[in-house]
C-alpha cells in the first residue's frame, strides 16, 4: 500500500491524498474463478469510507482466473484527511458470503 497525490481529472472528481492497494487472487479451487465479481472497498480507521477513484493508476482484478493461478490488480482511494497506513480493505466476491477484512 502506498500514498500518493493524485490531481483531478474529470467533473467531479477530487485530487489529494490516495492510497494506492495491491491486491494479489489465487486460485486453490479445481476449477476456473470469475473474478468479475470481486468488490474491493476502504474506509480509515474512524470508519470513514474511503472513496475509490479513477484519478490514478488502477487496474482492478478482472477476468477468469485458471486453477493454480495467481493474478494481482491495483485499487485506488482517495484519503481525504486520512493516512494510507489507517486504511481498511473489505474484499469480497459474487460467488462467496466470505468477506477478508485487512488492516495495516
Amino acid at each position: 500500500m502506498a500514498q500518493r497525490e493524485v490531481a483531478a481529472t474529470e467533473p467531479g472528481d477530487v485530487g489529494g491524498a490516495a492510497a494506492v492497494v495491491r491486491v494479489s487472487a489465487r486460485n486453490g479451487s479445481d476449477g476456473p474463478v470469475d473474478l468479475s465479481g470481486l468488490v474491493v472497498t476502504a474506509s480509515l480507521g474512524d470508519g470513514t469510507p474511503a472513496p475509490p477513484t479513477d484519478a490514478g493508476p488502477s487496474e482492478p482484478l478482472a477476468g477468469r482466473l485458471a486453477p493454480g493461478d495467481t493474478r494481482s490488480g491495483s485499487y485506488l482511494f482517495r484519503l481525504g484527511g486520512g493516512r494510507a497506513d489507517d486504511l481498511r480493505l473489505e474484499i469480497s466476491s459474487a460467488s462467496s458470503s466470505t468477506v477478508v477484512v485487512v488492516r495495516p
